[in-house]
């Protein structure tokens, strides 16, 4: 992803294995649906286009904002 530098840093869920990122179309409506399915979300929407939610079994998942320039 061009606008996904680094992994973010959360102490709290940080541990060996694979990050997974994910890209959306609009942060704003997933960050909504995902809290309203019940996902934990462990940091809402920054600026720079982020957010970081847990997975079932308490995995962190990156989900960035499509850079609307690169498509």
């Amino acid at each position: 992803m061009p606008n996904a530098v680094e992994s973010i840093r959360n102490p709290g869920i940080d541990r060996p294995g694979p990050k997974l990122w994910l890209e959306v179309e609009d942060l704003t409506r997933a960050h909504d649906y995902l809290k309203e399915k019940g996902v934990t979300i462990l940091e809402p929407p920054a600026e720079g286009g982020h957010m970081l939610v847990a997975d079932p079994d308490g995995s962190a998942l990156e989900i960035w904002e499509r850079d609307s320039q690169t498509n």
